[in-house]
């Protein structure tokens, strides 16, 4: 595993983080704090298991509360939890500590976690910036800490929050099957989105919705 605690760990292009079998939950990559920083210009993460199984569980990339993640280009995918879950990036947004997740450039994420603590009121967790971005994320999972810990919790937790955010030339084009998955149920809210721009919004109907929060 990589830990990043402090600083700034950037990966550029030719770089391959592959074959992690992790005893822990923290995936390959683990930035830790506030502290830390991890830059990703190119490369690939692959092929990576962490040990356990639970929801907040990621073989890939995990970003702690307070963490910086900044994906300009590369591929992070078909990395899995123990059971064989899919599950490539996780965002840990917690109050106070509130984690930065920034996009630009051409990348192609499979299935992105983030969870949200209920109550904060945060309303931007994925940031376009110097776009325009023109990648692909397939598969987004929005998970929430409240301890109900039901589908109707996550989906509450969620709703008016806008999820995309940042520049408007923020466009995510081509994504065939990106879809909003409200988790630990696992009856997903999926749809067919081929062209976004930032910014959008979960709607009242639990729909991933051109537009910020009203």
């Amino acid at each position: 595993m990589i830990q990043v605690d402090f600083g700034t760990l950037i990966m550029e292009d030719g770089s391959k983080i592959t074959g992690h079998r992790s005893t822990g939950s923290d995936g390959a990559v683990y930035v830790t704090s506030d502290n830390a920083n991890f830059i990703m210009r190119g490369g690939i993460i692959t092929d990576n298991i962490t040990g356990f199984s639970g929801n907040t569980m990621v073989g890939g990339v995990f970003i702690n509360a307070g963490g910086r993640f900044t994906m300009q280009g590369g591929v992070i995918t078909g990395n899995t939890r123990l059971d064989g879950e899919p599950r490539d990036i996780f965002i840990n947004f917690q109050n106070p500590d509130r984690s930065i997740f920034n996009l630009s450039g051409d990348t192609t994420i499979g299935h992105l976690i983030i969870q949200a603590i209920a109550g904060t009121g945060y309303n931007t967790y994925i940031n376009g910036v110097a776009g325009p971005y023109t990648g692909t994320i397939q598969h987004l999972y929005l998970h929430t800490s409240d301890l109900a810990n039901t589908m109707a919790s996550a989906i509450a937790n969620w709703l008016g929050k806008t999820v995309i955010g940042g520049s408007n030339v923020l466009i995510i084009r081509n994504s065939i099957q990106t879809g909003v998955s409200f988790v630990p149920q696992s009856l997903p809210l999926v749809q067919d989105i081929s062209d976004i721009s930032a910014p959008h919004h979960i709607s009242a109907s639990g729909v991933l919705t051109a537009g910020p929060a009203p």
